[in-house]
């Protein structure tokens, strides 16, 4: 990643974050670079978190202050347990509209043209929403079920959000 004014390397700590879902875990990040991020309406950005590459969105509390939300599999996969130091190497996302579909979901759209067609409807933070559904099942079995239901349910209007 080619340095610039808006890559930075920082230092960060893990906090329990209650959600509709259960609890993840979100690490805040530094006023005066979210500021910076913000500033130049940066939202997607990628880099790595303790060496493992990752693309991640900032967000806003509503409190105040920024932060970045991170699930069981980055944290599995980056080695982090609740005292663990996180350190960012984070720039904005050079292709922030780049969504890394899974197999399964691809052919599943690729073989139901109506759910295909709905797909392409969303949003961009919708799909990503969708996509992150079936890209964390461990097992290639549930995600394959999963796209086999999402793409029933974006054809037959049945979403949650129908």
């Amino acid at each position: 990643m080619p340095p610039s004014r808006l890559h930075f390397r920082f230092t960060s700590r893990l906090e329990p974050f209650p959600s509709a879902t259960g609890v993840t875990h979100i690490a805040p990040v530094p006023e005066e670079i979210a500021n910076e991020w913000k500033a130049a309406k940066v939202r997607r950005l990628a880099g790595t978190l303790n060496g493992v590459p990752v693309r991640r969105a900032l967000q806003d509390h509503a409190d105040g202050g920024a932060f970045i939300m991170l699930g069981r599999p980055l944290l599995k996969e980056a080695g982090l347990t609740p005292k663990s130091t996180l350190v960012w190497d984070l720039a904005p996302d050079p292709k922030p509209e780049d969504l890394d579909l899974p197999d399964e979901l691809c052919l599943a759209l690729e073989q139901d043209p109506e759910a295909r067609a709905r797909w392409e409807s969303f949003t961009l933070g919708r799909r990503r929403s969708l996509t992150y559904y079936v890209a964390n099942a461990k097992q290639e079995a549930t995600r394959i079920k999963r796209s086999v239901e999402l793409t029933h349910k974006l054809r037959t209007h049945t979403l949650y959000v129908d």
